[in-house]
């Protein structure tokens, strides 16, 4: 095995994808005995500055803004030939009025209890979507609702642009992270399994025949797509998958968790390792083009000493630089991450692992507490979701040209609930329903009356569904 990293990228049309994207967060500083209006007035520069009102938003590497305004990504990834995957919600304005509200969505406990009218919703505001081309996606089956997350945490696809994984965090109970597969082609997906909370410090990658998953920063875990299956890989601290090199090479970081630390390329099969460079700094991540470049999420300078952020490797010195300043013109801090190329191409050979890994694979323990529908937690997200639901009508009555972008939450809510909650289909039937057909008929809302009239549609059938 060669430890270069350059070859020439696949044929693959990938020519409408951006070369390559990340997730943007920005967080205003606060001052002590600030209020939350006071905040609110820091982070309106941060709004006018970025261009957005989105707390954290995908852009290029040009700092282009890939995400809607009025829309927040928390997962990007773009797709062979154009298009793109995002886990999105919209943005704190729909549910204040205020430009700059996404940016207390973390502190709406304060918030809520200095003004409980204007900041109460957004205790129900993390429900995040997969979102496929800028359109909620549409899940067939297989989970607690459709295509609903409850608050997705990562997101990756795989090189042919026919599966996604999501990473949705969970915090019920034992803190812990669910790995859902989306079969983009169909709109189904599964749940794989569960992982500890630790894998969130990671950016998750796919291999090429779309059966293993790399996930974890600090520990580096190797697991099945198919059956769950998971197994460490030792003295690794962030790795991804590298097609354009072989099925089963892998590109790896190890070293100490504070850095500095060592790229290298390991082959899974043979156990053949090579070293690429040093990096001195602390790693986290790491994604590498079908041209051999490395982007790579490294401790850089910034509140508290240090923040992640995006930056490129040279693979040849080690050296690196930042992908967009770590400061905004404004002097607030900027955080990056989830760096994803979008010339990766596409290798359609099967993974072989060596026999030391395949056997060392075990199923990652569920336990009771666990199960996503256990009665414990069945009971916890029916009342979580039921408010939720309250919450998205009471936008619906009081500004539906402005909740038009809730639909979607509306309807997968309602699915979800109907067959564990019966008692809400008269509700459903009698205020929903005919509120949905009011503004499908309104004038004034004319440009958006067809997703209302197929809002109104989806619900009646989950009424007849539950009804029977």
């Amino acid at each position: 095995m060669t430890a270069h990293l350059e070859q020439q990228p696949s044929s693959d049309d990938t020519t409408s994808a951006p070369r390559l994207t990340l997730i943007e967060q920005t967080y205003a500083n606060s001052t002590p005995g600030d209020t939350i209006l006071d905040y609110l007035d820091a982070c309106a520069v941060l709004v006018e500055e970025r261009g957005t009102d989105a707390v954290s938003v995908a852009r290029t590497d040009t700092g282009h803004l890939l995400t809607p305004v009025g829309s927040a990504d928390f997962g990007y990834c773009p797709l062979p030939g154009g298009g793109s995957v995002a886990a999105r919600r919209p943005t704190g304005r729909i549910w204040t009025g205020l430009p700059a509200a996404d940016y207390i969505e973390t502190h709406w406990t304060t918030a809520s209890a200095e003004d409980p009218v204007r900041f109460g919703a957004l205790e129900y505001s993390s429900t995040r979507w997969l979102y496929r081309d800028d359109r909620p996606a549409t899940i067939e089956e297989g989970g607690p609702s459709p295509a609903l997350l409850w608050d997705a945490a990562k997101l990756t696809v795989s090189d042919d642009g026919r599966t996604a994984v999501v990473l949705e965090f969970r915090g019920r109970g034992t803190s812990r992270v669910i790995v859902w597969v989306y079969d983009l082609m169909s709109a189904t997906r599964r749940r794989v399994g569960a992982l500890p909370q630790l894998v969130l410090n990671s950016e998750p990658s796919i291999s090429c025949d779309g059966r293993w998953l790399l996930v974890g920063s600090r520990e580096v875990l190797l697991m099945c797509l198919e059956d769950g299956r998971a197994t460490l890989l030792p003295g690794i601290r962030a790795a991804t998958w590298t097609p354009h090199l072989g099925a089963n090479v892998i590109a790896a970081v190890e070293g100490p968790d504070q850095g500095p630390g060592v790229l290298t390329l390991g082959d899974l099969h043979t156990g053949a390792r090579d070293v690429v460079c040093g990096i001195d700094v602390r790693v986290d991540a790491l994604d590498i083009s079908g041209a051999g470049e490395i982007a790579a999420v490294v401790a850089t300078p910034g509140i508290e000493g240090w923040m992640p952020n995006v930056v490129r490797v040279d693979a040849g010195t080690g050296e690196f630089e930042p992908i967009l300043p770590w400061r905004l013109l404004s002097g607030t801090y900027r955080l990056t991450e989830a760096p994803r190329w979008g010339l990766r191409g596409t290798n359609r050979d099967t993974v072989e692992l060596s026999p030391g890994i395949e056997s060392s694979m075990t199923q990652v323990t569920v336990t009771e507490d666990e199960r996503i529908e256990s009665a414990s937690e069945t009971a916890d997200y029916t009342q979580e979701f039921t408010q939720r639901l309250n919450n998205r009508f009471r936008t619906l009555l009081e500004a539906p040209g402005a909740a038009v972008v809730l639909l979607p939450e509306l309807v997968g809510l309602t699915q979800w609930l109907l067959p564990r909650r019966p008692n809400l289909l008269g509700p459903v039937r009698q205020r929903i329903i005919p509120r949905l057909a009011e503004c499908a008929a309104d004038p004034v809302l004319a440009p958006t009356s067809d997703a209302f009239a197929k809002a109104a549609e989806q619900l009646e059938q989950a009424c007849k569904e539950a009804h029977r």
